[in-house]
């Protein structure tokens, strides 16, 4: 037995028995879970892990992959997507060293580009170097984003204006628009200069989302059978945290607590606590509950525990 408390007269007894001293009522066992809530918890959490672990696996190896599959772009290939835009290349005589080829797009195009290639690695990464470095401290950004890997490394910024430098192999690309921001963040999607990992894997992440939140309302259905309600009336607004609040701290208006931002957050974790009370768990039982509600609650909703009347216990 882990509780102390009549589940039909509320009193505690102080004596150890099969029968409360008080009323006659026959105590509650240590409640278990039946050999069948025991399977089906046990699946449930094992298939909800694999979903997750597939799902995070199969997008920490594509992404890499996706990235090591990026090719730098042809001077045919700039050169014909700087057409499609309706926008016309300029050849630039760039004296550095190691500076192969500088294109960039004419003043009408809504997005400026800038195309190089290098013959010299060093020339290539101190140009994106001090690229980057110059946009860092001279934009206003709102976010920016950075990859850095041996073979691909880009960094963007969007504000007030978007500012983005890209290096793959021997080549550079420089991205800039402050009215034409969606464009500009097309640009190096379109040239196929932008990794994509494998997006299956939200889908697994979605469906683990969803298999909580059935569990988490079967759990709760069950719970309020187990306070001798409906269970369909988790799915009643208003109502269903009105009967909780009655259930857990015998007054309605204390469920009105979780419809205020913030106040909900803490006061859910202190009806976790009072779950467990409610069900005459102990206080270790009860804090386990709320550490680690995802576990806990499933199990006490389908455990063989009883409900004890808050009311009669205040009483």
């Amino acid at each position: 037995m882990i509780n102390n408390i009549c589940n039909k007269c509320g009193r505690t007894i102080d004596v150890v028995g099969v029968f409360c001293p008080y009323c006659g009522n026959k105590l509650e066992e240590k409640p278990e879970l039946k050999k069948s809530s025991k399977i089906f918890l046990i699946s449930y959490v094992a298939v909800l892990l694999l979903l997750l672990v597939i799902g995070m696996g199969s997008f920490f190896i594509s992404y890499p992959i996706a990235i090591l599959k990026i090719e730098a772009t042809s001077q045919e290939e700039f050169t014909r997507y700087v057409h499609k835009l309706g926008c016309e290349t300029r050849k630039m005589e760039d004296h550095r060293e190691g500076v192969s080829l500088h294109q960039y797009t004419d003043e009408s195009c809504p997005v400026q580009i800038e195309y190089l290639t290098f013959s010299n690695t060093d020339t290539r990464v101190d140009f994106y170097q001090d690229k980057k470095s110059s946009i860092k401290e001279n934009s206003n950004y709102q976010q920016y984003s950075e990859i850095d890997f041996p073979s691909y490394q880009s960094y963007t910024i969007r504000g007030k204006k978007y500012q983005s430098i890209i290096m793959v192999d021997n080549m550079i690309l420089l991205i800039e628009s402050s009215s034409h921001q969606d464009l500009a963040n097309q640009v190096a999607d379109d040239l196929g200069l932008i990794p994509h990992g494998n997006a299956s894997w939200w889908n697994l992440v979605y469906v683990s989302i969803l298999m909580i939140l059935l569990l988490g309302i079967l759990c709760f259905f069950k719970i309020m059978v187990k306070f001798g309600k409906s269970g369909w009336i988790i799915f009643v607004p208003i109502y269903n945290v009105l009967v909780l609040g009655e259930k857990l701290y015998g007054k309605k208006w204390y469920g009105l607590l979780y419809l205020l931002p913030i106040v909900n957050i803490v006061f859910f974790f202190v009806s976790c606590y009072q779950l467990g009370k409610a069900f005459n768990r102990d206080d270790i039982s009860c804090i386990l509950l709320v550490v680690l509600p995802q576990i806990f609650i499933p199990i006490l909703a389908f455990d063989t525990s009883k409900y004890v009347d808050r009311k009669k216990v205040t009483g």
